[in-house]
């Protein structure tokens, strides 16, 4: 396929803000795709290069962009980021330099599809001595024989900047309109796989049918099963039923482990599908050790030690080990880690997500060899109010974040809030929100981007809606993290503020929530501080507008006030 061709849908795609004419202009060019680019061009409308659950990253900053951009086109680098500057852009900018080279060359050859993938596949493997060089040669390939426009889109998709308002749902929607399979099997599929560009050529190749016959496999990662939030108790009944399955809510990491004792498989996936399991190989080792099953698939919190492994420490100083690439065994020395498993997807070669949660668990008891370093996650069965509060209570003196309250009937579906579990946990309930835009701070903090615009999810459309500022809470060493975080995101400035990139997703506690016409939301916090930054939540894990509205009008019915009196 000619990149012109993909090209030309990108444009028409970015020319409407509604979703549901994306999906129609997206699911008609679907369906005269191949097998091969089909697979890609799901991939590359959502602004990304490679599936959820593939880790690789190109590794290519603004800088390096610039500089390849001047190599290609002689356009010094200096007017180049002039043209940045102006337009906000660096898409815009190679196009403008592409544009200046064209009246005195000619183009090579005709760019296609294959040829950007086959580049960037390349620039994902490069490490070690001349590695940027490297880079720089592979981009300007691309570039050399890029029309303006083609240009373009190459910047922005190997930047990661495509920002056309195509996300999952989206794209759901038009692999569904496209092969007529409905949404919930498109849906699922994908939280089986993780892997949309797969799921568009299954449905492309085999339709519905393929998609139901998908099914769980040891090594490739599902979506985690989400649960929804309560404010009592006697809510927590209300939604599940009872009796109920009541679990400690640790503040940990959500660790799914897949093992094949056969294959020799161990792996480990955070609720985002990153395989983290370089970085945990303690957790692997124990595992290997102390699980008795030829194979499995577990659902388990990770929780973090201290050195002599008598005290929890919070997910903030966890999240330390996730992204760490060298010195690996120092950190599993200094912050030991200790799993507690609380659900079982897969056994033996059978699927257990279909069958209810009380089965589910029994086979937990006879799988896991119980020791200090994993085990069962601490859970009672009852239908009493009292002993629900008692046992949550008792997790709250051990220092844990509150309790999962969940139906015993209860299926595993992916990726879902759908009522079959509860979260609990005390005091006014905190928001997870994603920084679209900061300023530069002043004085001792001018090296840094703080005051972040926080935004929810619009509950039906691929947006965020903006609700504060956050000002307090971060210390020196957060800042410099979030800095650091933010700074490749950054999609235009202006003076001392900045827009980003959404990605970044912070928990944020506050005092109170008012309505105000200054945020797009409609609200603003009040006092809002930072709790954490939330390293293993994805954008479709931001909290949305009807959760603001509910907290809102919470605040007059009381519910604050009354909920926990006993332990306030």
């Amino acid at each position: 396929m000619k990149f012109s061709e993909v090209v030309a849908l990108l444009e028409e795609i970015n020319k409407t803000n509604s979703s549901l004419e994306k999906t129609r202009i997206l699911s008609h060019f679907l369906k005269k795709c191949n097998k091969e680019d089909i697979y890609w061009v799901s991939h590359l409308v959502r602004g990304k290069i490679f599936s959820d659950i593939n880790d690789k990253q190109l590794g290519v900053a603004n800088n390096l962009m610039i500089k390849a951009i001047s190599l290609t086109t002689g356009v010094s680098e200096k007017k180049i980021k002039d043209y940045w500057r102006i337009t906000g852009d660096l898409g815009d900018a190679a196009e403008k330099a592409v544009k200046q080279k064209t009246q005195h060359t000619l183009y090579a050859q005709n760019l296609t599809l294959s040829r950007i993938v086959e580049n960037l596949n390349l620039i994902s493997t490069l490490e070690g001595a001349g590695t940027v060089s490297k880079k720089i040669a592979l981009i300007n390939e691309l570039l050399t024989n890029a029309t303006p426009i083609e240009a373009k889109y190459v910047v922005r998709m190997i930047l990661g900047k495509l920002r056309l308002g195509v996300g999952n749902g989206v794209l759901r929607d038009s692999i569904s309109k496209a092969f007529n399979i409905p949404k919930e099997v498109v849906e699922r599929a994908y939280d089986m796989m993780g892997d949309f560009g797969e799921v568009a050529r299954i449905s492309l190749l085999k339709g519905e049918k393929g998609l139901k016959n998908i099914s769980l496999r040891v090594g490739t990662p599902i979506q985690s099963m989400l649960y929804i939030k309560v404010n009592s108790i006697k809510e927590a009944f209300k939604v599940v039923g009872k009796p109920a399955i009541i679990e400690y809510k640790f503040d940990g990491l959500r660790t799914q482990i897949h093992y094949d004792k056969k294959k020799n498989i161990l792996k480990i996936f955070t609720r985002r599908l990153e395989d983290v399991t370089k970085q945990f190989p303690d957790i692997a080792e124990y595992m290997k050790k102390n699980l008795k099953c030829e194979s499995c698939i577990l659902d388990s919190e990770t929780v973090g030690l201290t050195r002599d492994k008598k005290t929890f420490i919070p997910f903030q100083k966890l999240s330390r080990r996730i992204k760490r690439k060298y010195h690996i065994e120092k950190m599993v020395k200094e912050m030991p880690v200790k799993t507690f498993v609380f659900d079982c997807l897969y056994i033996n070669g059978e699927s257990l997500m279909d069958k209810p949660l009380e089965k589910r668990i029994k086979f937990l008891s006879k799988i896991i060899k119980p020791n200090q370093d994993l085990r069962n996650c601490p859970r009672i069965i009852t239908s009493d109010e009292k002993k629900a509060e008692d046992f949550f209570n008792k997790a709250l003196s051990e220092k844990q974040e509150g309790v999962m309250i969940k139906s015993l009937k209860a299926r595993y579906q992916p990726g879902k809030r759908v009522g079959y579990g509860v979260k609990l946990k005390p005091g006014l309930e905190s928001f997870d929100l994603v920084i679209v835009g900061a300023e530069w701070g002043q004085g001792k903090r001018n090296k840094f981007l703080s005051s972040y615009l926080l935004a929810c999810k619009h509950p039906k459309k691929e947006e965020f809606l903006t609700i504060g500022k956050l000002s307090s809470g971060p210390t020196e060493e957060q800042y410099e993290e979030i800095t650091r975080l933010l700074k490749p995101l950054i999609l235009k400035t202006k003076g001392r503020e900045v827009i980003v990139k959404p990605q970044v997703i912070v928990e944020v506690n506050y005092q109170e929530i008012q309505e105000s016409p200054k945020y797009s939301s409609g609200f603003a916090l009040r006092f809002p501080t930072l709790k954490q930054v939330r390293y293993e939540k994805s954008l479709n894990e931001v909290d949305d507008l009807n959760k603001v509205k509910f907290n809102y009008e919470s605040q007059f019915r009381g519910d604050y006030e009354r909920k926990f009196k006993k332990n306030t």
